[in-house]
């Protein structure tokens, strides 16, 4: 299965916005702004549950892009850059591009806070 980078952004930026906003309502908020049923939640129980929903959402995106449409804009687009691909390669056989640099840095900074927030609960 393949997954296009609409996908993977719209799966990784979905769970950065969601563990903002349990933060926020956990932590983040003043005292009286809090939501106290957050407050004896395991923060792990709600990675694992983050986790599983951004799981579930990249494969119904990516089977909705598949079923919806049949041409990869991706693949083309790359076929249109390198001509000597046009001839020899299907659509199945074309390699994808790297991430962007800011697709990249955001992912550096996801991995970054899950590694510090297991340190810091684990203490």
């Amino acid at each position: 299965t393949r997954l296009s980078s609409r996908t993977a952004w719209l799966a990784m930026t979905t769970g950065i916005g969601i563990g903002f906003v349990f933060w926020l309502l956990r932590s983040g908020l003043p005292h009286g702004y809090r939501l106290e049923s957050l407050q004896s939640f395991c923060v792990l129980y709600f990675a694992i549950v983050q986790f599983v929903f951004c799981v579930v959402l990249m494969g119904v995106c990516s089977w909705l892009e598949c079923r919806a449409d049949a041409t990869d804009e991706e693949t083309l687009q790359i076929l249109e850059r390198c001509p000597s691909l046009k001839r020899t390669a299907s659509l199945d056989s074309v390699k994808q591009d790297l991430a962007g640099r800011p697709t990249q840095t955001l992912a550096v900074l996801l991995m970054a806070s899950v590694i510090a927030l297991g340190v810091w609960i684990t203490w």
